[in-house]
């Protein structure tokens, strides 16, 4: 390779790796303001409400009054302490109020009751595949985990990069030809 291929090829390594830094930085930022404009985000972990929202899915929840909602909504709500996502089946209404809900995936019709009080909210959108990466970004450690693993194969890629054009420049004293 020439030095000018090679140069060409430095500039676009180091503006995709920019390019990636800002995007993980637009998705923390995103964990972080979803909750002051009333919505949730949720990764889907399961398959159990496939195909409408697949394995490793983000989902954008958004709070809404349970009296809103109606029979084939997407909802997320608590349940043993944990978020679920199910499709409502039927709505009750007074003393029943709550909603039936049963998985996409399961020939189980007799699904699941949930009381209104338990809902979180709304799907209004799922994002594939980013889920499970932003599920790593929102909690704890998870944010530091995911720059650390960026910078060592930023690092990574830096040093094989040093070490092509190291190989590929012409060295002092000699007679480059071409």
């Amino acid at each position: 390779m020439t030095l000018r291929v090679l140069g060409l090829v430095r500039q676009c390594t180091a503006l995709s790796w920019m390019a990636l830094v800002a995007v993980l930085l637009v998705l923390l930022g995103a964990i972080n303001l979803a909750p002051h404009f009333g919505h949730h985000i949720f990764a889907v972990r399961g398959a159990a409400m496939e195909p409408a929202l697949p394995v490793g899915s983000l989902l954008l929840v958004r709070q809404v009054d349970p009296a809103d909602l109606a029979v084939g909504d997407i909802i997320t709500f608590r349940f043993d302490d944990r978020p679920l996502t199910r499709r409502i089946t039927a709505v009750g209404a007074g003393e029943q109020a709550g909603f039936a809900v049963a998985a996409d995936a399961s020939t189980d019709t007799s699904g699941l009751h949930t009381p209104a009080t338990a809902l979180v909210g709304r799907v209004d959108a799922y994002v594939p595949l980013i889920g499970e990466l932003v599920a790593l970004m929102g909690g704890g450690a998870g944010p530091l985990v995911l720059l650390s693993i960026v910078g060592v194969l930023m690092l990574a890629g830096w040093s094989l990069d040093e070490q092509i054009y190291v190989r590929a420049r012409p060295r002092r004293g000699t007679l480059a030809l071409g």
